[in-house]
């Protein structure tokens, strides 16, 4: 059929995104260069670079949670970035996908469109050449970050096409998910299930070593990503792998949307209940957000089980005066693993504060969708069913940090041998966290009440909040600059004493930002 109307979806696609993807391609390249550029400079010696590599391997928590390293710079340089930036391309094309159609359909906007000249496969063409435009722009600018950190040109360009690998692949299975169902949370679900399933079947198949499991990193996407193997002994015919793979999905994402119609999904939505117990907002709002909440747990958890495993481990692994001096400016003047434990907890922070920002932005969703219209056609106030959403939020960003804390503590104390001494040490130290957490949820309600265009800003704000609180030091950005990432006022504990003023002023502004967000919420037109 004729591409009828794909290249003006492309173009309405992109200015929609005018500041999102911008945005997302610039934070990933900006963190692959940082991490490049620290790693550069921590490791002068190749001894300390072997050293380093061997506690690595060493270390089954480490090698399941981002791979094996090889004894080379540029492989240890990339320990986070291949894994963890492999994730973060793949969950981008899965939104990024979901947006452009599904939700898009799910909203009514493309009937209308459809409405001219528009073609039955034009929304799914723009939308995969989009995300296809995204995913290229961020590895190309990894590939570039870390070339220009000095690192080989050819593993840097290694990198990037580790990226493309992940993100092209996760670009099919989602254009395929969006064929399956006709609700927008049901193929994030699918997708994002996906992509956990991808991680897990590569951290399985990388700690089993030379076993027979090992098989299971060439049935994970991501496990194609580490097999490309930059720095050492690029295998560039594993990008072939992954074009035909997305070639086969896209082709079926086709074939699937000629057989159903538009709007609905191949499998026919579940029929609810005849009665519900539902009788509050905050019901309600549970039950919208309770499958995001248990993953969210369940996931952190076994997070935090792996840092806490690998935290006594840090000393081996930083072997190197440059190494232990950066630990320690982004987590405290304690002992190394108690630097290291603040240092991740931080980055953990800013991770649920992503959370945070989703589940209290799903009130965006249910007022575009017209839901809270309905709602609040009841005797439900503004106010109860925005702090419905909120609550949960809020509560549950607290929940997911103390369950962070919880699998680090029990892990930790389960290799020093004292349990209670971790939980006492460890457990503080990520519910500290809480309070920039809050901030960061205060702000997108704030944003959220002001008008409902301005809530994707949330998502800005705390990308912002990320690149200062975690990469400050390494880019010598000014203390003023620095301060201004609620991620930096927390005690750096364990390790540090606690000091509760910033806590409490954190809070305070937290009450004050969702207190003002309702109160514009209350008084402004829904969308």
């Amino acid at each position: 059929m004729s591409p009828s109307g794909t290249g003006t979806l492309l173009r309405l696609a992109l200015r929609r995104d005018r500041v999102l993807a911008p945005v997302v391609v610039l934070l990933l390249g900006l963190t692959a260069w940082s991490t490049a550029a620290a790693t550069v400079a921590l490791y002068p010696d190749p001894a300390q670079v072997t050293s380093a590599a061997v506690a690595a391997n060493a270390s089954p928590a480490l090698v399941a949670l981002y791979g094996p390293v090889h004894a080379s710079l540029g492989s240890l340089a990339s320990l986070k970035m291949l894994s963890t930036g492999a994730v973060a391309i793949a969950l981008a094309a899965v939104f990024l996908l979901r947006r452009h159609t599904r939700t898009e359909e799910e909203t009514g906007r493309v009937e209308l469109l459809g409405a001219g000249a528009l073609s039955r496969h034009a929304p799914l063409t723009a939308a995969v050449l989009h995300t296809t435009l995204v995913v290229l722009l961020a590895s190309a600018l990894c590939a570039l970050g870390y070339a220009a950190s000095g690192l080989p040109v050819a593993g840097s360009v290694a990198l990037g096409l580790a990226w493309l690998v992940a993100g092209l692949a996760f670009t099919g299975i989602t254009a395929v998910a969006v064929q399956l169902t006709s609700s927008a949370r049901t193929v994030a679900a699918i997708a994002g299930g996906g992509v956990a399933a991808a991680y897990l079947l590569r951290a399985v198949g990388d700690a089993a070593g030379d076993g027979p499991a090992r098989v299971l990193v060439w049935l994970s996407p991501l496990g194609w990503a580490q097999q490309v193997r930059p720095y050492a002994g690029e295998r560039w015919w594993v990008g072939l792998l992954a074009l035909a793979f997305t070639a086969a999905t896209t082709a079926l994402a086709y074939v699937l949307r000629s057989r159903r119609d538009l709007g609905s999904g191949l499998f026919a939505d579940r029929a609810g209940p005849a009665h519900t117990t539902m009788g509050s907002p905050l019901a309600l709002a549970w039950r919208l957000q309770r499958s995001a909440i248990v993953g969210w747990s369940l996931a952190l958890v076994l997070m935090g089980a792996v840092l806490g495993g690998f935290a006594s481990s840090a000393a081996t692994l930083l072997d190197s005066p440059q190494a232990r001096d950066m630990i320690r400016s982004l987590g405290g003047t304690g002992s190394l693993t108690d630097a290291f434990i603040s240092a991740e907890f931080g980055i953990m922070a800013a991770v649920v504060a992503g959370f945070g920002v989703a589940a209290a932005l799903r009130m965006l969703g249910e007022e575009t969708s017209t839901r809270a219209e309905l709602t609040l056609s009841t005797a439900t106030s503004r106010w109860s069913w925005l702090m419905s959403h909120v609550g949960l939020a809020l509560v549950g960003s607290a929940g997911i940090l103390a369950l962070l804390g919880a699998g680090a503590a029990a892990a930790d104390g389960a290799t020093r041998g004292d349990l209670g001494d971790s939980f006492a040490r460890v457990l503080p130290a990520a519910l500290v966290q809480v309070p920039p957490v809050w901030v960061v949820i205060g702000v997108a309600v704030l944003l959220y009440g002001t008008a409902s265009r301005l809530a994707v800003g949330a998502w800005v704000v705390l990308a912002g909040c990320l690149v200062i609180g975690q990469l400050g030091e390494l880019l010598a950005l000014p203390t003023a600059v620095q301060g201004l990432s609620p991620f930096r006022h927390v005690p750096m504990l364990p390790g540090a004493a606690f000091d509760p003023t910033p806590v409490v002023a954190l809070v305070a502004v937290a009450g004050i930002l969702v207190v003002v967000g309702g109160s514009l919420f209350r008084r402004r037109d829904l969308h």
